[in-house]
């Protein structure tokens, strides 16, 4: 399937720094990944997933709290915040999959760097909580914004819309790539997901 593309000459707010973004994939070709089935026993990393509220206004932005939970008897590092370590499993919009756009961000402060200040200590059945926000600026309107290191001092972007009335459901999980420096960890990743449920009302 041919897969349009637009330039975009911007900038955003996005991770805490200054980014430009580069371009655009239009949505409608990539769909959401299938949910995997969930695995037995407890898992490394406990997560569980809440909207800030049962139902927004279209614009409103969306808020998925998320926390993570160091079931390990050793300490282990987790991420204060959602990018480039939680991802979207799936986002339906009334029983149907709603498709991402991927973009590719250049920022003015290492987007690696980032990630790598953003790791703390967790004590065993220590927590930490984050927040996935929708971003209404984003170039598909209002949309759950993901990250994830592309290795150059930039990022992938997916911007996952919410601007459309209807009831959504987002299945997220937890996954921090490999960073530069920071030795292999069992809390790089759970194989828990959070399940979120909210209305997104016209008017």
């Amino acid at each position: 399937m041919g897969v349009p593309r637009t330039g975009l000459a911007g900038r955003a707010a996005l991770a805490g720094c200054l980014a430009v973004l580069l371009l655009t994939t239009a949505v409608g070709c990539r769909r959401s990944r299938p949910a995997p089935g969930p695995s037995g026993g407890t898992a490394t990393v406990g997560l569980t997933a809440t909207a800030s509220q049962p139902a927004y206004r279209v614009g409103e932005q969306v808020n998925v709290r998320l926390k993570l939970v160091n079931n390990r008897d050793a300490e282990c590092r987790l991420s204060r915040v959602a990018d480039g370590a939680v991802t979207v499993l799936s986002l339906t919009r009334d029983g149907a999959p709603v498709a991402p756009a991927i973009g590719a961000a250049a920022y003015y402060r290492d987007f690696t760097a980032y990630l790598v200040e953003n790791l703390v200590p967790v004590p065993p059945r220590g927590s930490v909580e984050l927040t996935l926000g929708s971003d209404p600026q984003s170039p598909v309107g209002a949309a759950l914004t993901t990250s994830a290191s592309d290795g150059r001092g930039g990022a992938t972007v997916t911007w996952w819309p919410v601007d459309q009335p209807g009831a959504y459901r987002l299945v997220v999980g937890y996954l921090r790539a490999p960073l530069p420096g920071v030795p292999a960890d069992a809390c790089a990743a759970t194989a828990e997901q959070g399940t979120v449920d909210f209305e997104v009302r016209g008017g």
